[in-house]
């Protein structure tokens, strides 16, 4: 090859890659225009869909970057390639960490044992002020030419994904900020192969990254993995190859695939590519996009920081990268035979078992202490999370009530038997009217799927209480909340109690409204028979008056949470210590948590440290409680 540094090529002999060619029938026009309608739009982004979940890639024309951008780079890249081995040996280098280096066959060169044919320059490419003083002086145009592509490139990128948002429904600019801070480019340049059965220009992979971009020049090479056998893709005249990444897999939540694919080489000329890849941050959070996890979607991989994928595949492009990817950060591979998928199935069922016997026997250890009796929640942060992870409103509340179920199942494993939940206030009526048709049509469907047989009220012996002044809510959400609570009368085990159209001052109100209301009822009965002697006008005993007086019992008595035993605990989240006019009556000696995690992310130690808490202060409140 051109790089003299380049060591002997080891055979490697493959499969007769036969003469097929696949011309990429998903290929579509792709206009950014803003005069585009909406119709044009909605197609555009269905196909884009379409072939990332059909093929895992797509072919792009029309999008804006100039042909003879296209092609002046492209010129850039074979003059360098064609320069002096003398010059390109100052970037030579197989160190990851270098921004800018030019190396042969893959980075793991020295301990592969097969080299593929090829060379490869790669360096980052934003922004463009801090990376552009590494890049080649040489030739003279290379930085002119390369940071106007890179940049154009980039804006391409950030507008396809923009798309591929809107297609999935997350909320726009998802993906921008830490989740493509870096961008990379990799330029592979592959003379002719004397004997092309003999090695590939590039393994079979799957790229590691968001998404990348490929500029083809004309000459035949990439091949894609589709239904059992490798086809070719055809190189298209100012075409950009738009291929998923492992990482865009994942925030997918597998609706878009990661394609394998490779390159073959070619005995006669030389092929050179401009891949362009988008990477998130090291520290950015990879996961399942939380607007595309529900009951019915559960997460298929866990939560890793990019740091950690680089640091376990750094230089590691092979077809192992993605079978030891979903071993390292997957709950399930789906392209797995049915024989692996029950096998998988009964290992997620040991180990969920087995999660579950170790929180048991924890909480038997926990038990030894005194166990709350009732634990009161106000779920604070549902909006900010979903702003947080530039989630679609009203995302956050459905994975508030994901971390609300496990919650609920934590508490009655532990033996609470009263839990309360904030779960609308009255103050909540004067947000926007959208917003709060989305979330009164979400409780409606979660109260209607309290009552199911298998819902966890059943499975536990909960008995439900819809709390407040539920004349507030629209009439079909009120008759959920009575068919609810009808239904699960029965149950006696546990109580939730589910604050809506709740403050505590109106509870506060209506208990005083209605102690009056009773203590003037007894005094009428009393007077229409005689025996009131009365009271009702001037002539009562200080003594009678003082017995229809309103005392504190008569205003509990009254209590919407009257259901419920003042709680011993009141969590809230997102690290606010204000109660927000919530059971401020009932908590004068209850333990106070403010975690500072927002709701969708409370999980089981949470509770446990909460728990604790109490635990260790429970002697003092007992005794402030006997002080009043």
């Amino acid at each position: 090859m051109s790089n003299p540094y380049l060591k002997v090529m080891y055979s490697h002999q493959i499969e007769d890659l036969g003469s097929k060619l696949f011309h990429f029938a998903k290929t579509f026009q792709w206009l950014i225009s803003a005069k585009d309608a909406d119709l044009d739009r909605a197609e555009t982004i269905q196909k884009i869909l379409k072939s990332c979940q059909e093929f895992g890639f797509f072919q792009a024309i029309n999008h804006g970057v100039s042909e003879c951008l296209m092609n002046d780079t492209m010129s850039v890249f074979k003059e360098f390639f064609g320069m002096p081995a003398e010059y390109k040996e100052n970037f030579f280098s197989n160190d990851p960490n270098k921004s800018c280096r030019l190396y042969s066959s893959t980075l793991n060169y020295d301990k592969e044992e097969v080299h593929y044919w090829r060379d490869n320059f790669t360096h980052h490419c934003h922004p463009l002020e801090e990376n552009m003083q590494i890049w080649p002086e040489k030739p003279t145009r290379y930085r002119e030419v390369v940071g106007t592509y890179s940049a154009e490139v980039r804006k391409l990128l950030l507008r396809i994904l923009d798309l591929i948002c809107e297609g999935l429904g997350l909320e726009l600019g998802y993906f921008g900020d830490e989740a493509s801070k870096i961008q990379l480019l990799s330029v592979n340049h592959h003379i002719p192969c004397p004997d092309p059965s003999l090695t590939l220009g590039m393994p079979e992979h799957c790229d590691p990254n968001l998404i990348s971009i490929l500029h083809q020049c004309d000459v035949y090479g990439l091949q894609a993995f589709k239904d059992g056998q490798w086809i070719g893709v055809e190189p298209l005249p100012s075409a950009f190859v738009v291929i998923p990444g492992l990482q865009l897999r994942v925030i997918s939540n597998e609706k878009l695939i990661s394609p394998k694919h490779r390159v073959v080489t070619d005995a006669k000329e030389s092929r050179t590519t401009i891949g362009t890849f988008l990477i998130p941050s090291h520290d950015f959070l990879i996961e399942p996009a939380r607007a595309l996890v529900n009951e019915n979607n559960s997460p298929l991989y866990r939560t890793f920081k990019y740091k950690e994928f680089f640091s376990t595949f750094t230089g590691k492009i092979f077809l192992v990268l993605y079978q030891r990817f979903t071993v390292h950060f997957g709950y399930a591979d789906l392209a797995r035979s049915d024989m692996e998928k029950a096998s998988n199935t009964q290992a997620t069922q040991f180990f969920g078992n087995l999660g579950s016997f170790l929180r048991k026997c924890f909480f038997r250890v926990l038990c030894i202490g005194p166990v709350p009796n009732h634990i009161a929640f106000i779920m604070d942060g549902n909006r900010r999370y979903a702003r947080k992870h530039k989630l679609i409103e009203g995302s956050g509340h459905k994975i508030g009530f994901l971390a609300l179920m496990s919650i609920l199942r934590y508490c009655y494993e532990l033996g609470v038997k009263y839990v309360t939940i904030y779960a609308f206030s009255i103050e909540n009526f004067k947000r926007r009217p959208e917003e709060v048709q989305s979330v009164m049509e979400l409780m409606q469907e979660k109260i209607e799927g309290l009552i199911k047989e298998e819902s966890i009220v059943n499975h536990y012996g909960v008995r439900v209480y819809f709390i407040g002044n539920l004349k507030l809510l629209s009439r079909s959400v009120r008759l959920a909340a009575e068919r609810a609570m009808a239904a699960t009368a029965g149950n006696s085990k546990a109580v939730l109690s589910i604050c809506v159209a709740y403050t505590s001052t109106d509870e506060i109100v209506h208990a005083v409204q209605e102690s009056c209301e009773e203590k003037w009822d007894e005094i009428r009965v009393l007077d229409a028979s005689g025996a009131g002697y009365g009271l009702i006008g001037l002539g009562g005993s200080e003594m009678d008056e003082r017995e229809h007086l309103i005392d504190i019992a008569d205003v509990e008595k009254h209590m919407y949470m009257a259901v419920a035993p003042d709680p011993d605990i009141l969590i809230r989240t997102s690290g606010e210590t204000r109660l927000s006019n919530f059971l401020l009556w009932q908590s004068a000696h209850c333990h106070l948590y403010s975690p500072s995690m927002l709701w969708p992310e409370i999980g089981f130690w949470h509770l446990v440290r909460a728990v604790l808490d109490f635990q260790r202060n429970f002697v003092y409140l007992e005794e402030k409680k006997k002080q009043v």
